[in-house]
């Protein structure tokens, strides 16, 4: 059925003679829903009914006609409605109400607060006298006071469940976050002192929870002393506590002289370094609105136990507290747009980069991975190159390749020593060692040698210990000619080599069609491939994540065959098995060999436009050259869906690949100009115990090579790939991935992935409808 099409409430009280009467229903969408009721149908059945119909909550929305709030008992005969007349629907949320003309709402991350704006509705709806004040104070079944703890309880258990689905109590959050902030700071942004005043309120708040529950079984001077505590103006009672914590976020008058806190942090935060910000768990801007969300729940309590307290004073002295009640609304509406706007602000200035650090401890194949065995130093005696030709000139040998009975050691050709681990590729960067030792390990072994000394007394690696056996390859004299020993570099590129020499360029996507989005990502490495793994969740409002539900996408599974050849070349290829069936994978298109051409790799910050979500990410080569042979660097893409922020949907049929080279805002830049290559200067073995802090800039590249052949004997590819799990602590939906290359001086550092984290200021929604500017008028 169309959204025209008329709609009957599926229950309505009313006489059966009762006349019908034809309605639109016009939603925040614009979209026009049409009701046949009853003249005598309570307007709350309408809205049961139309809540149904669009799957939005019903205690989240308000009926208006004519301008005016509709009450749920109120029928079209009393209201004297007439056939085609329009009910506008608004919907609240954390106390900004969403009108039908309004775009990206503003949805909190941590939880749905919207109760707390509906609370504060129906508290006025009271003193207004939309419903009788005397119903405050006694109904014909008791006291209403009942009914309104009852509902203050409810409310108190939303608040809960909020901190409980953020997985920490509110101060908790609060003390996380400062302790991931230098001293200095801390005391510069006023940020212990924010944490005080949370602090002292969250205590009030658990004696309130003990009181509200049954304030009959507490004696009256202790409801009076909480109340007192609640609604006195004396210095440190609850008045006071939201003052001071209004005064750090938004100084007033004082501003000349004291800064927003918000504002402090940031400038404080851009002094940091990439060592004191990483590994955070979040994103500068995604701590920003944890304060944010930390002091409306705050003051989401505080308007509570104010309720509550003139809710008790009202039944002990049989009368009305109107005007009270009205001002606990109204600042609970006005700080919130304040401090909603002040956290915008801020958050336009703060970056949405999530980053990692080195982990404490390095372990292959959990926190790191490499292109093992890819690119090594090698031991070679001339004559076994595949030119087969001597002039003890090692450094003429550059770009050969190794003899296929050298290889195979048929006869060993008259040399002293046949390698356990041979070179199944390309030879270059040859010296001269003339007659060496070496330390060479076995063939399971990662390296081919823990160290070589030459002829000259100079040593490559460690040469304190020795795990493997001992040779001394020499020079060898053919005919009149004396073959050089040469220390030389290996890029395997053989079909037959054991190497993990290649990287996965296949997409790796979220289920789509199930709402899931991308939350995470890490590198890990099987099948001889090194992949990028994702993480995925399924999307609720405001870019969070439903718990519970994310998970690691296990990788396809490949099998490797030594024997296919590409362009008269027998380099080997890969198979996609999927249960007993297997698929022929293309090189080039499905996946790209690390060698001695292709070894580049582009480091960029991609970002997708406002409204669109990560649902993919895959490498590609640049201008998507499919071509096996292309030496183009390799680089990072993403896929990215058009989403409803306020709903949470996927619109499945907009999604598309973004990368540096197409997406939106790119700097003009960017890719015009040549990349700078980062420097690998004297480059060690990562895993070392170095502290890598010093990070590129997107639009440089970076070149996979040997290890120094002094520290490390040459023996690992470098850089490494971080396989941390790259997760916020805060799930929620990316607008981005980045590549980049996090290293120090002396290192073969990481290439490492990082998030990019919603830019909530493109959502937040700071403007108030005129309905909400006539129910709550701002308190200065």
């Amino acid at each position: 059925m169309s959204d025209n099409q008329e709609q009957k409430p599926e229950a309505g009280p009313g006489d059966a003679n009762s006349e019908y009467i034809k309605l639109k229903v016009v939603g925040n969408d614009s979209n026009e829903i049409h009701f046949r009721v009853k003249m005598t149908t309570q307007m709350g059945k309408l809205k049961k009914s139309y809540s149904d119909r669009v799957g939005v909550p019903m205690t989240s929305l308000r009926f208006l006609f004519d301008g005016k709030r509709i009450n749920d008992d109120e029928t079209p005969k009393q209201l004297e409605m007439e056939n085609d007349d329009v009910i506008e629907v608004y919907q609240e949320q954390t106390g900004v109400i969403l009108a039908k003309h309004q775009v990206n709402p503003f949805v909190a991350t941590i939880g749905d607060i919207a109760t707390v704006s509906n609370f504060a509705n129906d508290a006025l709806a009271f003193v207004n006298g939309e419903l009788p004040l005397e119903n405050l104070i006694m109904g014909s079944t008791g006291h209403a006071i009942n009914t309104i703890i009852e509902k203050m309880d409810e409310l108190s258990n939303t608040l809960n469940e909020m901190e409980a689905n953020n997985e920490r109590r509110m101060n908790y959050m609060l003390e996380t976050l400062i302790s991931r902030i230098p001293q200095e700071i801390k005391v510069d942004t006023g940020l212990s002192k924010l944490h005080d005043l949370i602090v002292r309120v969250d205590k009030l708040f658990e004696n309130y929870n003990y009181y509200s529950k049954n304030p009959e079984s507490y004696d009256r001077s202790t409801i009076d002393n909480f109340i007192n505590a609640v609604i006195s103006h004396q210095k440190g009672d609850l008045s006071d506590t939201l003052d001071n914590m209004h005064s750090l976020m938004m100084p007033g008058r004082s501003a000349k002289y004291q800064k927003p806190l918000l504002e402090i942090l940031n400038q404080k935060t851009k002094m940091l370094s990439f060592g004191e910000l990483c590994s955070a768990g979040t994103s500068p801007q995604q701590r920003l609105f944890e304060i944010y969300h930390a002091i409306l729940l705050t003051e989401a309590r505080a308007y509570i136990m104010n309720i509550f307290s003139y809710a008790m004073l009202t039944k002990y002295k049989n009368t009305s507290f109107a005007g009270e009640m009205r001002k606990a609304a109204e600042q609970l509406v006005t700080r919130a747009r304040g401090y909603l706007v002040s956290t915008k602000r801020a958050m336009k200035e703060a970056s949405i980069t999530l980053d990692y650090c080195d982990p404490n401890n390095f372990t292959r194949g959990e926190n790191f991975v490499e292109l093992e065995k890819s690119i090594q130093m090698f031991i070679v005696n001339e004559v076994d190159l595949n030119d087969n030709s001597c002039g003890n000139v090692c450094e003429r040998s550059d770009s050969a390749g190794l003899r296929s009975d050298a290889r195979k050691c048929n006869g060993n050709n008259g040399n002293s020593w046949c390698p356990l681990q041979s070179c199944y590729g390309r030879i270059y960067d040859c010296i001269s060692a003339g007659e060496t030792s070496v330390c060479e390990l076995s063939k399971s072994s990662l390296r081919r040698y823990d160290w070589v000394k030459d002829s000259n007394a100079r040593s490559y690696g460690n040469t304190n210990s020795c795990d493997g056996r001992i040779k001394n390859p020499v020079d060898y004299t053919s005919g009149v000619r004396l073959c050089d020993v040469c220390i030389c570099t290996c890029a395997d590129e053989i079909g037959d080599s054991p190497a993990s020499r290649t990287i996965n360029l296949r997409p790796q996507l979220s289920n789509i069609e199930a709402n899931m989005v991308i939350t995470g990502v890490k590198f890990i490495s099987s099948d001889k491939i090194i992949h990028i793994q994702i993480k995925e969740g399924e999307l609720m409002s405001g870019g969070r994540i439903k718990p519970e539900t994310e998970h690691w996408v296990e990788p396809e599974t490949f099998m490797y065959d030594p024997t296919v050849g590409y362009y008269g070349r027998r380099v080997g290829s890969f198979f996609l098995t999927t249960g007993n069936t297997t698929k022929f994978m293309k090189q080039g298109k499905d996946f790209a060999f690390v060698n001695y051409f292709q070894r580049h790799v582009n480091l960029d910050d991609v970002k997708a436009p406002t409204d669109y979500v990560v649902t993919g990410v895959k490498f590609m080569r640049e201008g998507n050259d499919t071509d096996g042979r292309s030496r183009r660097p390799l680089q990072l893409s993403i896929y990215v869906t058009k989403f409803d922020f306020s709903k949470g949907i996927l619109l499945k049929d907009s999604s598309y690949w973004i990368c540096q080279e197409n997406m939106p805002n790119r700097p003009k830049d960017y890719g015009r100009r040549p990349r700078n290559e980062v420097e690998l200067s004297e480059p060690d073995d990562p895993t070392k115990g170095l502290d890598h802090k010093t990070v590129s800039e997107p639009g440089e590249m970076v070149a996979f090579r040997a290890s120094d052949r002094a520290k490390d004997a040459g023996q690992a590819t470098i850089p490494f790939f971080d396989g941390q799990s790259i997760t916020s602590t805060i799930s929620t939906a990316l607008s981005g991935l980045g590549l980049f290359h996090r290293g120090t001086t002396g290192s073969g550092g990481f290439l490492a992935l990082r998030l990019l984290t919603l830019d909530l200021p493109e959502y937040v929604n700071t403007e108030l409808t005129p309905e909400m500017i006539a129910s709550f008028e701002p308190v200065n």
